[in-house]
């Protein structure tokens, strides 16, 4: 069989072969899956994971094949898969760490499923339990700005922003500003997240994407094309922003603060 999306990854084969049955469980349930017979292979690949550790790992190895419809599985029905996975998890009697990493992993599926609500929600009980939990509050930020939900994602962040530095907060903030035409507020906020480190993390070059918007809303033409360029300098394979750059130069981009929401 072609390794693909109907199959689980090599590295978790060879873990859950480790457990009594563990590698054939996996085998049979990529037949079956390669059949169509979903429900029976999560439940065989559910058999080859007895242990919290190797669950998690399950359902992460499942959401990873989400991104490509590759093996005759759609995108959808693979984080259904995952949530399948996952909902098994929190019946279970994992331990704390476990749960956490589910539970931020079920609002990370329900996200790319465009279910922000449960997202939301799913983050929401985590910070009940940990209200400080940092990665959750930005989280949290991220999944209300792409809820369009604008005035109670500028006033999470700002309240995140009272008890610490964050570029994520700054930037949902700016966006939300942003997206209801308050150009200097978004200016300012979009700006202050860049002067924080990025923290290897990707999305901190939005920063530049929207700074460059509001800049051009602001009439500030210069501005907004070297905040383009180093965007694309960031993420050189973003669509259209070779384009925009051209169209912004040449005067043929309208100004409008209605923007795209987060990439």
């Amino acid at each position: 069989m072609a390794a693909g999306n109907s199959e689980l990854g090599a590295k978790y084969l060879e873990d859950a072969g480790g457990a009594e049955g563990g590698a054939a469980a996996v085998i049979a349930g990529n037949a079956r899956m390669a059949r169509g017979d979903r429900a029976l292979a999560l439940r065989d690949w559910l058999l080859a994971a007895p242990t919290p550790e190797l669950q998690i790992q399950l359902a992460r190895s499942v959401y990873e094949q989400s991104t490509t419809s590759a093996g005759g599985v759609a995108i959808p029905d693979r984080c259904r898969d995952a949530l399948f996975v996952l909902e098994a998890i929190k019946r279970s009697p994992a331990p704390p760490t476990i749960q956490r990493e589910a539970a931020i992993l079920r609002a990370t599926v329900y996200d790319e499923l465009d279910d922000r609500q449960s997202a939301i929600r799913i983050a929401g009980e985590l910070l009940a339990r940990d209200p400080g939990d940092a990665q959750v509050e930005d989280l949290k930020m991220m999944y209300l700005i792409r809820n369009a939900d604008d005035s109670a994602a500028i006033a999470y962040a700002t309240r995140v922003l009272e008890g610490r530095a964050s570029w994520v907060a700054y930037f949902v903030r700016g966006a939300g500003h942003l997206y209801r035409c308050e150009v200097p507020q978004a200016l300012r906020d979009f700006n202050d997240g860049l002067k924080l480190p990025p923290g290897n993390d990707y999305r901190h070059s939005w920063l530049h994407q929207n700074l460059a918007t509001a800049l051009w809303e602001s009439g500030d033409v210069a501005g907004a094309v070297s905040e383009w360029r180093e965007y694309k300098r960031l993420q050189p394979n973003a669509p259209g922003i070779g384009e925009m750059i051209a169209a912004a130069q040449a005067g043929r981009l309208a100004r409008r603060t209605a923007t795209a929401r987060t990439p």
